[in-house]
């Protein structure tokens, strides 16, 4: 179910970035702009909002990558955790002896 999530969500980054940058900054170039502004005044308007689209998009898609690419995290009953933390102890103390007979 994560990694359905994530692929939704870096699939959602991917296309709100390469719309955005179709209809703000390619199609005012091969169409020229049908705003009213004039072109510095519409430059002017669509830089700040296209960046801040566009880092909110890519975040979402780094967070989309992210959920698709780490594992799920391992979920232990208490039982368990104890029986781990007490291997350790175990081994720690095993180690410490080694180290201190000749």
């Amino acid at each position: 179910m994560r990694t359905l999530k994530g692929v939704t969500l870096l699939i959602l980054g991917i296309v709100v970035t390469v719309f955005e940058t179709y209809v703000l900054i390619i199609d005012p170039f091969i169409n020229g702009n049908s705003t009213g502004f004039q072109g510095l005044q519409y430059w002017g308007l669509v830089f700040p909002s296209y960046f801040i689209t566009l880092l909110i998009s890519l975040i979402f898609a780094w967070v989309g990558y992210t959920m698709i690419v780490t594992d799920e995290p391992v979920r232990l009953t208490y039982e368990q955790a104890y029986e781990i933390a007490l291997e350790e102890v175990g081994e720690n103390a095993k180690n410490a002896a080694k180290k201190q007979s000749p």
